[in-house]
């Protein structure tokens, strides 16, 4: 099938951005006969399920050279920028101006955040973030999300940005979230009470920083929490609907195979990690849709106790699942035709109520859409 396909000129002053165009065939954005076009921010490429078949490309040539009185006429005085496509024809076409483009047919890897799996959002670190130009650019992209969100605009019809990030490094050593907020902190605490803290400390570090969250109960029946809201907090002004949450966690290396279990609630999708029978595991679920079993070595992940593991959590409340990441390998999907897998808030939280000296410490939490 076509994409865009405008075949029979004269098109003046059409607008096409922000559109995403996954087929397999050769016609992806095409423009026979264009004046004063703009051709901004757009996705084309080929159908991962495609893969025998042509690279959609973008064209803006002349009118069809035997239809009508536009026959031949050139295109003329046409923008094309911040696009990537799997190539480009430019026949016929004067004061075009294009720039900033990307037009290859390698994009399978290193372009786009899961391309076999249809998450066509930038890749983090990319070719496609910053690299735009935000002359005559949309101010929003695909899903509503402005742009830019970092240096400049982005190629293509999605803008990758974090909307949340926290290293805790801008809070005193000692800090305590929940009782006595200090600075710019968005963190609250509940099911604290006289029983554990969400504090700060510089006794762990992650990814070069000196200091990490920390939950620790210090009397049996509490479990400390520290919650953040991600739209009263004013980070988003809605419910995300689709993006990835991650953070570090670190088991109290003292007392990594003793119950300082924990637990993190992201939206109605919950991740805890447990023992039973002497066996290590994570259960990943979410409210009124599956739940998934996770041992610490699978077949593309290790989880290792007592040091500090990387966990990403993506989630799709359209496709209606979440896949889960354990140091940057495949873990679990859960799923839910009827679930709710969007996300206002997260909550990280100690699981054990039987001790009195369970910690677990947490470090660069990020949101990204």
């Amino acid at each position: 099938m076509h994409g865009i396909g405008c075949f029979d000129g004269m098109f003046d002053g059409w607008v096409v951005e922000n559109n995403l165009i996954v087929n397999g065939s050769a016609p992806g954005i095409v423009f026979l006969g264009a004046t004063n076009c703009r051709i901004v921010n757009n996705t084309v490429i080929r159908n991962p399920l495609k893969s025998t078949h042509a690279h959609p490309m973008m064209e803006v040539s002349a009118h069809k050279w035997d239809q009508g009185p536009y026959s031949n006429v050139y295109s003329n005085n046409n923008l094309v920028r911040n696009n990537i496509a799997g190539g480009a024809k430019f026949w016929h076409s004067t004061n075009l101006t294009r720039d900033h483009n990307l037009f290859v047919t390698d994009y399978a890897t290193g372009y786009f955040a899961d391309y076999a799996s249809f998450d066509f959002r930038p890749l983090s670190g990319g070719p496609l973030v910053d690299t735009g130009d935000g002359t005559l650019a949309p101010t929003i992209d695909l899903d509503g999300n402005p742009r830019p969100r970092g240096t400049a605009h982005d190629i293509g019809a999605y803008e990758y940005g974090t909307l949340f990030a926290d290293n805790f490094e801008s809070y005193p050593s000692g800090a305590n979230i929940g009782g006595q907020p200090v600075g710019t902190t968005t963190w609250s605490a509940a099911g604290t009470g006289s029983g554990g803290s969400a504090t700060l400390s510089s006794a762990q570090s992650y990814g070069g920083g000196s200091q990490a969250l920390y939950l620790v109960q210090t009397a049996t029946g509490f479990r400390p929490r520290a919650t953040l809201d991600l739209v009263n907090g004013g980070f988003i002004p809605s419910a995300l609907t689709k993006g990835s949450v991650s953070f570090a966690v670190c088991e109290d290396p003292s007392n990594p195979f003793g119950t300082n279990y924990y637990t993190v609630n992201i939206g109605g999708m919950s991740l805890s990690r447990y023992a039973s029978g002497g066996v290590s595991r994570f259960y990943f679920s979410v409210s009124g849709g599956s739940g998934a079993t996770v041992y610490f070595t699978g077949a593309q992940h290790t989880y290792t106790p007592g040091a500090w593991n990387l966990i990403e959590v993506a989630f799709d409340n359209t496709a209606k699942a979440a896949s889960l990441y354990i140091n940057g390998g495949f873990a679990a999907t859960v799923t839910g035709s009827s679930a709710n897998f969007t996300v206002s808030a997260f909550t990280l939280g100690l699981y054990s109520s039987s001790a009195t000296s369970d910690k677990v410490f947490f470090d660069s939490v990020e949101v990204n859409q």
